[in-house]
């Protein structure tokens, strides 16, 4: 493989793997691997940081729901 990116949750702890051919630089791919950690903890702060709990058309994608529709259902 060029490169490849793995995650899972293993006891509510997330491991993420990453393997990449020889090819890359080892500076860059660790370059690359902190920047993705650090915009992966941002993603995780800015969701988690919501007092009220927030739905989105994705959380009822079989309902095929549009965010107005939501928006007047939990008010």
């Amino acid at each position: 493989c060029l490169f490849a990116l793995d995650a899972l949750i293993i006891n509510g702890i997330l491991h993420i793997y990453l393997t990449h051919d020889n090819q890359y630089d080892g500076k860059a791919i660790g370059l690359f691997f902190k920047k993705y950690l650090d915009t992966l903890k941002e993603i995780i702060d800015y969701c988690t940081g919501f007092k009220d709990i927030v739905f989105t058309p994705a959380d009822f994608s079989a309902a095929k729901i549009k965010q107005e529709e939501l928006d007047g259902l939990f008010i």
